[in-house]
């Protein structure tokens, strides 16, 4: 469940891959109540484990996606990329400066856990 500025969605990721490149289904819906819908969660059964909040600033060039995390906790600001698929995200990889050898495929728990926030 995500609120960006006036915006709430519900969100559900499936992580297909993360061998060369994280690869994931992404489903989103707006939903127009956050506290109703994190109802409706808990009336499914889903109990909330962990709040978290960051700051992001998102870009897009010729539908590549760039989105620049701060998380509130003491994480570094970091990059993650958003292409159609791994030949465009390793051309803007490499328009950047940066080889995909100095990538990852953290998912942002992996981040917390990298940089000992979460356990």
């Amino acid at each position: 469940l995500r609120v960006y500025d006036n915006e709430c969605l519900l969100t559900a990721k499936k992580i297909i891959s993360k061998k060369d490149i994280k690869d994931a289904d992404e489903f989103e819906v707006n939903v127009s109540n956050f506290k109703e819908a994190r109802k409706l969660l808990e009336l499914l059964g889903f109990k909330l484990i962990r709040k978290l909040e960051k700051n992001r600033v998102s870009y897009v060039l010729n539908n590549v996606k760039f989105e620049f995390d701060k998380p509130k906790e003491k994480v570094p600001c970091f990059l993650e990329i958003e292409a159609k698929d791994k030949k465009t995200l390793e051309k803007y990889v490499k328009l950047l400066g940066y080889r995909m050898s100095q990538t990852n495929t953290f998912t942002y728990s992996d981040v917390l856990q990298h940089y000992g926030v979460l356990r």
